[in-house]
């Protein structure tokens, strides 16, 4: 059994390797790339659904790029860690709320066992954990954009 499962795990790795060389061969390499969030770097404001690259021909639109630029990898880079970002704050946000509706359930439901009360406090500020950690990934794009000097 550990052998199959060791095998199966090699495999998802090569797969999870190989596929995303083999689907980048059929076009070549990317020039450009799609903007999923408004950003601002270097007092250039990138709306979402904007395209940038640079300036060579676009293979995911036909019209050219919005904006032409050489640090389009960086843009594109900061872009994707901010969207990533927003995803992991909704996922957190939505695990605080359901921590702290479970531990004051269990603050609620004690009566006389101070067991329960113990636990829901410890939810709770288990829970208050994760919100500071949600709150610090939103600013975690800008101080990749600030540590990058963009």
């Amino acid at each position: 059994m550990k052998k199959t499962l060791q095998k199966l795990t090699y495999l998802f790795l090569l797969t999870l390797f190989l596929v995303p060389s083999l689907v980048t061969a059929q076009d070549g390499p990317l020039n450009c790339c799609q903007i999923g969030k408004q950003v601002t770097i270097d007092g250039v404001t990138y709306e979402e659904g904007d395209f940038v690259g640079n300036g060579e021909v676009c293979h995911l639109v036909e019209g050219g790029v919005d904006h032409v630029d050489k640090k389009w990898t960086l843009i594109c880079l900061i872009c994707s860690i901010s969207v990533i970002t927003d995803w992991v704050f909704g996922f957190l946000m939505t695990c605080v709320s359901v921590m702290v509706i479970f531990g004051a359930y269990l603050i609620t439901t004690a009566g006389a066992s101070p067991e329960n009360m113990t636990n829901g406090r410890k939810y709770i500020m288990y829970a208050l954990i994760g919100l500071v950690v949600a709150l610090f990934s939103r600013g975690f794009p800008d101080l990749i954009a600030a540590t990058l000097g963009l």
